[in-house]
């Protein structure tokens, strides 16, 4: 591969929206910017936008409703191995946030993203006691079907002291704070 010529360089290898219909569109080439945000203090989970020109009215005809999946690989040049990978864990479109007509049949939209386990998060609820250590309670968490059933992995930091601990009926993101 070759060297890095500048900070943020990338390659933007797949964009691939699926529909709720299990339609799949690749938005390559129609693709004009990507945003992604990942914050561990507010929202405890991946976001991001998405904005590309759309020729041939998507949001009508596959449409686009705002329960899409996307399939994103983004590479950094000369670092093997370094790269963004949703393609086997997709991410979640929850809004379509701006449509915009730019000509007669060509529109720009751009739709809002999230991880799968934002979704999950805002969906179920723990309740439940725990008698174990802190990080063997967020790993429950975020492995657990219940709750927010990752299949991604993850690294976690061993904690000593175990802790008897009742749940009260909060969401999941919310517990693994509180037990930071």
């Amino acid at each position: 591969m070759a060297e890095l010529q500048y900070a943020g360089e990338c390659v933007v290898e797949t964009v691939e929206l699926i529909s709720s219909a299990g339609v799949l569109h690749d938005l390559k080439p129609t693709c004009l910017e990507i945003n992604i945000f990942e914050d561990i203090f507010l929202v405890n989970g991946l976001t991001g936008n998405l904005t590309f020109t759309d020729t041939n009215n998507l949001l009508q005809n596959l449409p686009i409703i705002g329960q899409e999946q996307l399939l994103l690989k983004i590479v950094t040049p000369s670092l093997e191995g370094e790269s963004i990978d949703f393609t086997e864990n997709a991410l979640a479109i929850w809004k379509v946030s701006a449509n915009k007509e730019i000509s007669t049949g060509a529109s720009v939209i751009s739709l809002e993203f999230c991880s799968q386990e934002s979704v999950r998060n805002q969906r179920v609820r723990v309740s439940r006691s725990y008698s174990d250590t802190p990080s063997k309670i967020i790993e429950n968490i975020l492995t657990d079907d219940r709750y927010l059933a990752s299949k991604k992995p993850f690294e976690t930091e061993e904690t000593i002291g175990i802790r008897s601990i009742v749940v009260p009926n909060v969401r999941p993101f919310k517990q693994i704070k509180t037990l930071m």
